[in-house]
């Protein structure tokens, strides 16, 4: 497929009912700066990766079980993260401790 002058290489097909799979395999892809394209036909989602990345060709060789439990990773990994602190919110909270 072409996209902007670039070619896209179809990766990964879904069928309709695992919309949700194929929407956490996009956004695993995605938050690992993979460019993909993501698209819907009447029967199923695909997910295209650029040709050029370096990553298309080991990720058409892996089998989908594998990216399954790297995306339930990836998931695990993103919900354990510490949130961010505000610049001064650690000196007020420390201020708060020390009193």
């Amino acid at each position: 497929m072409r996209y902007a002058n670039t070619l896209y290489g179809a990766a990964y097909q879904f069928d309709l009912r695992y919309r949700l799979q194929a929407h956490q395999m996009a956004w695993v892809l995605a938050e690992a700066k993979i460019p993909i394209v993501v698209t819907l036909s009447a029967t199923r989602f695909v997910i295209w990766i650029n040709l050029q990345s370096p990553s298309y060709g080991v990720l058409v060789r892996q089998d989908v079980s594998l990216l399954k439990t790297l995306s339930l990773v990836s998931l695990a990994l993103r919900k354990g993260k510490p949130k961010q602190l505000e610049p001064n919110s650690f000196k007020q909270k420390l201020s708060l401790y020390s009193r």
